[in-house]
């Protein structure tokens, strides 16, 4: 998809970019203490980085970090670029470091979980007690 005519974007880009916007008016006054959003991802390293065929856990975490003024903007080819661009270059980290342990989880909110992994639904389903983020499972 190419958004207004810049970077080309994906059709996953572009729902991010509806769940980012129709998220940032709730986003609380700690994630807004940071000058940008972030949103907070899982990804599955296989064939960038990994060996296609890696037997194991390969999944990791990626954040990407986006100005606030470009999400509040409403923008929506905008964000979609903005998430395109943090996301080509966490990928690119992620392939060079995708079998060392993961760094510790930054201490600023998410706007947004994020995941179009269609697998992790069923690592995600697990009941491990109160205080966990509650998902929301949107089938395209």
């Amino acid at each position: 998809v190419n958004a207004g005519g810049g970077t080309p974007v994906t059709t996953n880009d572009l729902l991010m970019a509806i769940g980012c916007v129709c998220m940032a008016p709730f986003a609380s006054d700690e994630a807004r203490a940071y000058p940008t959003a972030r949103v907070s991802m899982m990804a599955d390293p296989r064939g960038r980085g990994v060996p296609a065929d890696y037997y194991g856990n390969a999944a990791m975490p990626l954040d990407l970090q986006v100005e606030w003024s470009i999400v509040d903007s409403g923008n929506l080819a905008a964000v979609a670029q903005g998430l395109r661009g943090r996301l080509a270059e966490a990928l690119t980290v992620a392939a060079a470091n995708c079998l060392a342990d993961p760094d510790t989880p930054p201490e600023q909110p998410p706007l947004l979980y994020w995941n179009s992994w269609a697998r992790a639904k069923g690592l995600l389903q697990a009941d491990f007690g109160a205080g966990l983020s509650r998902f929301e499972w949107i089938n395209l």
